[in-house]
């Protein structure tokens, strides 16, 4: 051993440092420490993606439940004011349902009496869904109720109505159809417009026919004036009057067939002595049966009718109707 001396000593040994010869055991002990390392670094790679997918996953559930309650309370209150239509009157027996297949519902209807003698209604279909066809909904339904007070002839409620709401349809790239009417209970007229619903039928007793009323209007949305939009005609005692939106007719069996027009005409007509709800009542047993367990695709809203057998006179106008 070389190096320097201090005083008697000799130091080389501090400045030369060992070297070792790496055998098998320590390179084997050294890529298990490097693997060791590398697992423990995915590992906590990976716990801390957990913990911010766990993070993320409380998030979106609160903002789901979140989601879910404002969901809850629009419905409801939707619910609420078709529930606060529900009326009735002299002369006449009124049924309606309404079913909505999801939380918001786009279709909706209502019955506003003008006085004693004078009923005012209305059934709608806003082609959007969920919320947006919920807020359009609201607003047609509250434009109506407000301004039908002071338009008591319906063709001039739906053009006012129709300069309102067609730039705000047009922007959502939406429409609404509509059929709006008022009746008198006296006399039986029933004046009407119909701006491109098209799901309206009269059963007449007397002559055990019915007569589907042509739409007088395209859906609003479409066209900002409308004019010339109104029509006539005569209810007599115990004829009935369906006002309904497509799902009624559009719904499919499971085998994909409609219940279509033709089986909701027949039904009516083999059910001539019924009363509004119990003619109600078999359509949409009916339209269940002939569903089965298919899923309702869309919302069904029912409306019926029937001018009661003591409503006085009789009468005999009718515009553009389709006798079938």
């Amino acid at each position: 051993m070389h190096g320097k001396k201090v005083g008697a000593l000799d130091v080389g040994y501090l400045e030369e440092k060992p070297t070792y010869d790496e055998g098998p055991f320590l390179v084997e002990e050294r890529d298990l420490i490097n693997a060791v390392a590398k697992r423990l670094g995915r590992i906590v790679e990976r716990k801390r993606a957990e913990n911010e997918l766990a993070e993320a996953y409380l998030v979106e559930r609160r903002y789901s439940a979140q989601m879910a309650s404002e969901l809850d309370l629009a419905s409801k209150i939707q619910q609420d004011f078709m529930e606060a239509s529900s009326i009735s009157m002299d002369g006449l027996e009124i049924m309606a349902s309404w079913i909505p297949a999801h939380e918001m519902s786009g279709d909706f209807f209502s019955l506003q009496p003008l006085d004693d003698h004078r009923l005012s209604f209305w059934v709608g279909d806003v082609s959007a869904k969920g919320v947006p066809a919920g807020l359009f909904m609201v607003l047609i339904n509250t434009y109506l109720h407000a301004e039908l007070a002071n338009l008591l002839i319906p063709g001039d409620a739906l053009s006012q109505l129709s300069l309102d709401v067609c730039e705000l349809l047009s922007e959502s790239e939406q429409f609404t159809t509509l059929f709006l009417d008022v009746l008198d209970t006296s006399s039986g007229m029933l004046t009407y417009s119909d701006a491109g619903h098209g799901h309206a039928l009269i059963h007449r007793h007397a002559s055990k026919t019915i007569e589907k009323l042509s739409a007088t209007a395209p859906p609003l949305g479409i066209e900002s004036q409308l004019i010339d939009i109104q029509k006539e005609v005569g209810l007599n005692p115990s004829d009935v009057l369906l006002i309904y939106s497509d799902d009624i007719t559009e719904t499919m069996s499971p085998s994909g067939e409609l219940f279509g027009e033709q089986r909701l005409m027949d039904l009516v007509k083999n059910h001539p002595q019924s009363s509004a709800a119990e003619l109600c009542a078999a359509i949409l047993a009916s339209v269940e049966e002939f569903r089965q367990d298919s899923v309702l695709m869309d919302d069904q809203t029912l409306l019926v009718i029937r001018r009661t057998d003591d409503a006085p006179s009789e009468i005999n106008v009718g515009v553009d109707q389709v006798n079938v």
